[in-house]
């Protein structure tokens, strides 16, 4: 069994890749006072993994701390994935490829290896990336912008009298808000919306053909309602092009 985890700014996510192909996982916060009893907790039952490999956009303390319990659990290195020019098919638009986020670049090398044709891809989460690859392998570049959580401490951390999370705690019903948390909920979900929509849009039109949007991340599901395109619901793509970099046994670093 190899171990596969996508390790984000708050979760960690797992699954589990044996000869019969994906096998469901689970995740757990690492923004836990004891990361290493909540990595405990979660693997007790876990048969010893052959390999570790894990895409990680969290701090380096936490990649640290999780290398430290895989070896002292189990006698494994976390491998690490890093970015690549070229690699399964798909060249990196970035001019340096390194540099491209490492979530990123796994969910391009799952989407080209899962879809034929042109691919937009939307992630949302504490940030919302959208990348577009072309029916080539060839990824066209991307775009970062603010994700929920961030676009609504950016306000309600200033002068805004809102309590944290007033207003995410439910997808928008209708479009206009009744009280100023609403308002504020509302109108960072429509912002997102738009900015979605209008890049996939744009990027359909570029390209003279119609992409398949690939919608995943933690707020995959609430952005969805809210979107006017087809989007595909995809929440395991990193995982998905982990195993994909297994396959070709190249791109990853032991920590």
């Amino acid at each position: 069994m190899i171990l596969l985890l996508d390790l984000g700014n708050t979760r960690l996510k797992w699954m589990r890749l044996t000869a019969d192909g994906l096998c469901p996982g689970g995740s757990i916060t690492h923004r836990d006072a004891d990361f290493s009893a909540s990595l405990r907790n979660a693997w007790s039952a876990l048969e010893l993994p052959k390999r570790i490999v894990a895409a990680s956009v969290a701090r380096s303390e936490v990649q640290v701390a999780l290398d430290a319990w895989a070896q002292q659990q189990w006698g494994t290195r976390v491998e690490f994935v890093t970015p690549q020019a070229k690699l399964a098919g798909v060249t990196n638009g970035y001019r340096r490829p390194e540099r491209l986020g490492v979530d990123r670049w796994v969910a391009l090398l799952a989407a080209h290896d899962r879809f034929p044709g042109a691919v937009s891809i939307v992630d949302c989460g504490s940030a919302v990336t959208i990348d577009a690859l072309n029916g080539a392998g060839e990824h066209l570049g991307g775009l970062i912008a603010p994700g929920l959580g961030t676009m609504h401490r950016s306000l309600t951390g200033g002068d805004i009298n809102l309590d944290a999370g007033a207003g995410l705690d439910a997808i928008p019903a209708e479009l206009l808000g009744h009280d100023t948390a609403q308002a504020v909920g509302h109108g960072i979900h429509y912002c997102l919306a738009a900015f979605i929509d209008r890049v996939c849009d744009q990027f359909d039109e570029q390209l003279g053909a119609t992409s398949l949007r690939l919608l995943t991340g933690g707020d995959a599901v609430r952005m969805r309602p809210l979107l006017r395109g087809d989007y595909r619901l995809e929440p395991d793509l990193v995982l998905e092009g982990l195993a994909v970099i297994v396959r070709t046994g190249q791109g990853v670093n032991v920590a």
